[in-house]
């Protein structure tokens, strides 16, 4: 079962999300910021990230570095 992090300024966009992957049956976070999505993946890598592209601390250039090291140990 893969590990999803939802990630949106919108608690409420993150709220459903997170409800309708979990009654699939995944392992889902949420996080509303970008700070806050890159704390949880320190801590425990994700599988899947869902993410607005327009998020605060989150953009497009973070996302595209990140997906190049989030398997390497931090």
């Amino acid at each position: 079962m893969p590990r999803i992090l939802v990630v949106d300024d919108e608690m409420i966009v993150c709220e459903s999300c997170k409800r309708i992957l979990e009654e699939e049956g995944d392992e889902v976070e949420s996080a509303i910021s970008g700070k806050e999505a890159f704390d949880k993946m320190k801590v425990n890598p994700f599988d899947i990230v869902i993410t607005d592209l327009k998020i605060p601390g989150f953009g497009w250039t973070y996302e595209h570095r990140w997906g190049f090291c989030i398997d390497d140990p931090l």
